[in-house]
């Protein structure tokens, strides 16, 4: 499927995040620094996650640990800082942390073929014992709120996190779509036995994107506390579910290659779904039960977009069709 097809797969989403601006923007006075703190505390996290996410989709396997090491890399920035930790030594040894982490979940699935699901969960409740016991089930905030400049602060003029967040998005699409290590992600989720024939060691390009992931939840968890300076102690599964939802938004799936532009959208559409259902009042239970029949909507919309791309692509008289006629013709 070439890339124009891709982005067509895109267009339930883009009606849909154009509604929802529209809704959003007639509800809504001008942008205030309230609405860029908002944004930065609930969507940069989630975006890190879910660019995290990315290069484990496209290899055909999913994290659910992502969330509970943010949320740990969280706690141990805050009790390093108030043991007066340097943060430049700090912030190297959590991202690090996170990367091994990353690294324990793709030596299971990978050498010893646990289901990532498993892996990743059961990882996640580790991850959450762990934390009770360095908060004693406690919230932990920042006794010093000097890490919160970090949050507060700009490059470019552009905020920090929101910077971060756009590097990070950057740094793991060229690796993905630009490098050979990339090429070889794509390939393993295509085709891994065709893979494992070609030369590729597949079980080492698991274990890499897992540690992608582990490294940008960490980053995620860096980002959180410069936000909000505190770190509750709490983890729900569909949190960690709805990092999936943003990469599966997209266009990204466990059948289909990624698209970069899509993960944008899905972010896009992820935060304003949520901040339009909190401006218009809906109550929280009710806003749980029309994401998701808003969000599984616009997923069987994006697939339903994709089965006809399909069909068009096999109709004789097609380009495809007809590429394989000559081909057949030589």
């Amino acid at each position: 499927m070439n890339i124009q097809e891709e982005n067509l797969r895109l267009v339930p989403s883009v009606v849909l995040l154009s509604v929802l601006v529209g809704a959003a923007l007639l509800t809504a006075g001008p942008i205030t620094g309230e609405t860029v703190r908002i944004f930065v505390q609930s969507t940069v996290p989630y975006g890190i996650i879910a660019i995290g996410l990315y290069p484990v989709m496209i290899g055909k396997h999913i994290d659910l640990s992502q969330f509970a090491i943010a949320d740990l890399i969280g706690a141990l920035i805050i009790v390093g800082i108030n043991t007066q930790l340097p943060i430049a030594m700090i912030i190297p040894l959590v991202l690090l942390l996170g990367a091994l982490i990353g690294l324990v979940n793709g030596i299971v699935v990978a050498r010893l073929r646990v289901h990532p699901i498993l892996t990743t969960y059961c990882m996640s409740l580790i991850i959450k014992g762990v934390m009770f016991i360095i908060t004693k089930g406690r919230l932990v905030y920042l006794d010093s709120l000097d890490f919160l400049q970090v949050g507060k602060s700009t490059i470019l003029g552009i905020p920090t996190p929101v910077m971060t967040l756009l590097l990070c998005f950057a740094g793991v699409m060229y690796t993905v779509h630009l490098t050979i290590l990339g090429r070889k992600i794509i390939a393993t989720g295509s085709n891994g036995r065709a893979s494992f024939f070609s030369g590729i060691r597949i079980d080492d390009v698991k274990i890499i994107a897992f540690m992608i992931s582990g490294s940008c939840a960490a980053l995620a968890g860096t980002m959180a506390v410069a936000a909000s300076g505190s770190v509750a102690t709490g983890l729900d599964l569909s949190v960690n579910l709805s990092a999936i939802v943003i990469v599966v938004l997209g266009g990204t799936d466990l059948l289909r290659k990624g698209n970069p532009l899509g993960l944008i959208f899905g972010l896009l559409l992820f935060w304003i779904l949520e901040r339009s259902l909190i401006q218009y009042g809906i109550d929280e239970h009710y806003q749980q039960l029309f994401k998701g029949i808003v969000l599984l909507m616009v997923i069987l919309a994006n697939n339903g977009f994709h089965q006809l791309l399909e069909v068009s692509r096999k109709r004789p008289g097609s380009a495809d069709e007809q590429n394989q006629t000559l081909e057949h013709s030589r």
